[in-house]
């Protein structure tokens, strides 16, 4: 069972092979080195940055606002028979992954460090409360900011390719 979010699912489209890895690719541009503000990006600049190596890629959406959990979004393209078929995972980025669970440890050694005092005074203590609403709240802000941006990338990309959604096997 996964922790963080994380998507899992197949694009199938009657388009052409070449066809759909060009779509992708005209929808990239290159990862800066360093991006230092989001806001300062031209209007006609492309949605996505990334690479696209023969058949594999690997993207992220270009916002203009801050939310950490952005999905990485990694695809494969393959001919099967007529169709097309687009294996995508869509990830929480490393940093912020090492990030979350970082700070959620400080938040679960807090709590014990609550449980265990309570436990050896035998008093419930509303501190106790305290960190499990932290980490319940460090979950959901990571849940919402990861799954409205990657249904966001999954409609765009559903309409890119004029394609249907397959959950994976």
């Amino acid at each position: 069972m996964r922790i963080l979010p994380y998507e899992d699912y197949q694009l199938i489209t009657s388009l052409p092979e070449k066809e759909v890895v060009e779509l992708i690719s005209q929808q990239i541009e290159p990862a800066p080195a360093l991006r230092l503000s989001q806001s300062k990006r031209a209007t006609n600049r492309k949605p996505y940055e990334g690479e696209i190596s023969g058949n594999i890629f690997k993207i992220i959406r270009i916002i203009r606002y801050r939310n950490s959990f952005v999905p990485m979004i990694f695809g494969t393209i393959e001919k099967q028979g007529a169709v097309t078929r687009i294996h995508v995972e869509m990830r929480i980025m490393p940093l912020a992954t090492l990030f979350i669970a970082f700070l959620m440890g400080i938040i679960l050694i807090m709590g014990i460090s609550f449980l265990v005092i309570g436990l050896h005074d035998q008093r419930f203590l509303p501190a106790l409360a305290v960190p499990l609403m932290m980490l319940a709240f460090g979950y959901f802000m990571v849940y919402w900011g990861f799954k409205s941006e990657s249904a966001k990338s999954k409609k765009f990309l559903n309409e890119l390719l004029r394609a249907d959604e397959v959950r994976a096997a």
